[in-house]
């Protein structure tokens, strides 16, 4: 995870491993916070939608077996 701090430069303050999940030649379209602190995440050619808390660092998939093209969107109450 990066912070954009005064939006002039980027600083790395979290890493998280998602190779459990996501492998291969697998890469991530989209990544973004909802307003609980999760972090979503889609991938390209296998479709996976996937959810990372990152205070216990439990990642949850769904698997739609069809590429995902674009991001999505993220409310206080739904992805």
């Amino acid at each position: 995870m990066l912070s954009a701090g005064a939006g002039t430069e980027f600083r790395k303050v979290a890493d998280y491993d998602l190779t459990s999940v996501v492998t291969g030649d697998e890469r991530i379209t989209s990544a973004l916070p909802d307003f609980r602190g999760r972090i979503w995440f889609v991938t390209k050619r296998t479709g996976k939608i996937g959810v990372l808390d990152p205070r216990t660092r439990r990642i949850r998939v769904l698997r739609t077996g069809e590429e995902i093209e674009n991001s999505f969107t993220v409310d206080r109450r739904a992805v």
